[in-house]
């Protein structure tokens, strides 16, 4: 598993929410909560983020928020921010085409 996940040296601090860790949880069953972090830096690290929510996803997109996607683009992860730190406040999944 070695060279998935980048090295934690970003400059900042990456924070999950208890309610971003449930959501994750229950919208892919059998996803591991803690990888969040790891998803969350390799999407800084490769460009996927952004203040304006990617189409495809589900709910209200907040002008307070930052948007990390996963590479394969069905999770998004809103990002609140401060001056030291990232703070994950939910998991998304893609919407299902109808």
């Amino acid at each position: 598993m070695s060279g998935i996940f980048p090295p934690r040296d970003l400059p900042i601090r990456v924070e999950v929410s208890d309610h971003a860790r449930l959501r994750a949880r229950e919208r892919f069953p059998g996803f591991k909560s803690a990888r969040i972090v790891d998803e969350v830096r390799l999407a800084i690290r490769e460009g996927r983020l952004s203040s304006k929510k990617p189409e495809g996803f589900g709910g209200t997109a907040h002008s307070t928020c930052l948007y990390a996607w996963t590479s394969d683009g069905e999770r998004l992860y809103a990002l609140k921010h401060n001056d030291d730190c990232l703070y994950v406040t939910t998991t998304v999944r893609r919407k299902v085409a109808a």
